[in-house]
């Protein structure tokens, strides 16, 4: 899943805005628009959604790890106010679930074009305590479309230290790289990327490899 939600925030995340988040239901704004919603008359409501996400499965944590994906899956179907509903969902299960936030994040800039608030949903998905690769990805990939290229290379940094054959976060770096000036050391990483990128794990990484194939093939 994680280069499906890498290709979709292509997408998506520089699509034109849709709604103005004052005029959103609270749980199509992320966090409950900045609250939990265990308010009075809400109460009963979450503890039986939390009792029912518990009873399918096993735990808090597997189940926001349940809604994250079917929150990804609705981007990619573009039905982002039903996104945000499984990513706030997830959040209330498991709030250090660092890629709620960047669901969240990807929904933002999308639907209303914040980057400011978007970039906010992205730090808070990194200073999380659970982290995957792809938020590393999405977030340094957000940083270098702004612009950013030291911030968005210290992002796809981390998330290298993470899983240094995620080859995905080595091309972006690449650019990152060149982007400052270092030619030479974007060189490298750039043909660390393609032999890397030889043996994909997955379906998903073969599709991402796909762009870099004739370019990394006149490296030989």
């Amino acid at each position: 899943m994680g280069f499906l939600r890498t290709i979709v925030f292509l997408v998506v995340v520089f699509g034109p805005g849709m709604a103005m988040a004052s005029e959103l239901p609270i749980n199509e704004m992320p966090m409950y628009g900045g609250g939990v919603p265990e308010l009075p008359g809400k109460i009963a409501a979450t503890t039986s959604f939390v009792a029912t996400m518990l009873a399918e499965h096993g735990t808090r944590e597997n189940a926001a790890r349940a809604k994250i994906s079917r929150g990804w899956r609705y981007i990619a179907l573009g039905d982002l106010p039903a996104a945000m509903r499984h990513f706030n969902q997830a959040y209330l299960l498991d709030p250090e679930q660092g890629e709620a936030y960047t669901g969240m994040a990807v929904v933002v800039m999308s639907r209303d074009q914040n980057k400011a608030e978007s970039d906010a949903l992205f730090r808070r998905a990194v200073l999380s305590s659970k982290h995957t690769t792809d938020i590393f990805l999405n977030y340094g990939r957000f940083l270098l479309r702004d612009k950013r290229f030291e911030e968005g290379e210290r992002q796809l940094a981390t998330g290298l230290s993470i899983d240094p054959d995620a080859f995905s976060l080595r091309f972006l770096r690449a650019g990152a790289l060149a982007q400052m000036g270092m030619r030479s050391r974007a060189s490298e990483e750039f043909r660390i990327a393609c032999e890397a990128s030889k043996q994909p794990r997955t379906e998903l990484e073969e599709i991402y490899a796909e762009p870099y194939a004739e370019t990394c093939a006149s490296l030989n």
